[in-house]
């Protein structure tokens, strides 16, 4: 089952790791700064064990976009591990419908829905699922998120030519500072263009390393203009 709205979209990344929470909060943070109703939502999270409630991913993009619900993920498993390892040890069925039949319902009633994945584009969240699965079932758009380093050419010409043949529209790409970026890293200054170049992509932001996720709300301001205007692209 596909739902049936177009205000969805999914922020997806290259790999672990690499600050797909704060640029989610980021960019709900600046639709919900221009008035517009935003829900986000983490559908299965792992690795709760070594967190704080307030650290948690879904915490964070509850806060983000001033939702009273949900204020945590769909599914929560404590293991540091990929979703379907950890509900394994938990014995947790993980049912990628049920999210679809939950985010429904919200997207009935709000402005935008931003679903945040887990781990990379093709990394599992069930058995036999993973975000590109949930993002075509919710006839989503995609936000790609990928760390500014060497090697990010690679991952996301790779992550954009999955979306591109499951036919999801790009909403955007975030070249993010992680703290795996390394200042002698020559290739940072030059991947946006770089890859503006061989992916002929035009939507593509450079965010900043930060401690805080409030703090990329200017940065992604682009982002967020560019989902209220719909404005999709093709992957590279």
């Amino acid at each position: 089952m596909e739902t049936e709205f177009d205000n969805v979209v999914v922020v997806t990344g290259t790999d672990t790791e690499i600050g797909k929470t704060t640029v989610a909060a980021g960019v709900v943070r600046a639709l919900s700064n221009r008035g517009h109703d935003v829900r986000a939502i983490k559908p299965v999270e792992s690795g709760l064990e070594r967190l704080e409630p307030s650290e948690r991913d879904s915490a964070i993009l509850a806060a983000a976009s001033r939702q009273e619900s949900p204020k945590k993920a769909f599914d929560q498993l404590d293991a540091p591990l990929a979703p379907p390892e950890a509900a394994e040890l938990e014995g947790i069925d993980l049912v990628m419908e049920d999210w679809v039949d939950r985010i429904g319902p919200i997207a009935q009633e709000a402005d935008w829905v931003v679903v945040e994945g887990a781990g990379g584009l093709l990394s599992p969240l069930t058995w036999g699922e993973n975000t590109l699965d949930l993002a075509r079932r919710l006839r989503a758009k995609a936000l790609v998120v990928a760390p500014n380093q060497l090697g990010v050419l690679n991952h996301t010409l790779l992550t954009l030519r999955a979306l591109r043949d499951e036919s999801i529209p790009l909403a955007g790409v975030v070249f993010n500072a992680t703290e795996d970026s390394a200042e002698e890293d020559p290739s940072i200054p030059k991947n946006l263009e770089t890859f503006q170049t061989v992916s002929g992509v035009d939507r593509i932001v450079d965010c900043p390393r930060v401690d805080d996720w409030r703090d990329t709300v200017e940065p992604l301001t682009n982002v967020a203009d560019w989902i209220i205007g719909r404005q999709w692209e093709e992957g590279a």
